[in-house]
């Protein structure tokens, strides 16, 4: 909880203010949190969940399954639904899958 009260209260504070910042700056903390444990993507999901505000739920695991699937081509091709058909946020996973086969592809 102290990671979610630092997040809205120090770091990402500005939400009222510029709200595409904010959206980085939370998308920016999955990224964190993707790192931070070593690419656990459930363990920083569970981080990501726990805000009651939904679309920081969203921005949040756009940011983890982001670092996830930069990753490991082999694990996750791109015409494989993995990881995105199991677990938790399933529409972040795919627009984060979508976003960086259009990046590779370029």
């Amino acid at each position: 909880e102290n990671i979610l009260h630092v997040t809205n209260n120090q770091l990402c504070y500005f939400r009222d203010s510029s709200v595409l910042a904010w959206i980085a700056c939370v998308h920016g903390l999955g990224h964190g949190l993707a790192s931070i444990n070593q690419q656990n993507y459930e363990a920083s999901l569970e981080v990501c969940q726990r805000s009651s505000d939904l679309d920081f739920q969203y921005i949040c695991a756009t940011g983890v399954y982001m670092s996830l699937l930069e990753g490991d081509d082999a694990a996750y091709p791109k015409d494989s639904a993995a990881p995105c058909d199991v677990g938790r946020f399933p529409a972040a996973c795919f627009r984060s899958k979508k976003y960086i086969a259009k990046h590779l592809e370029a």
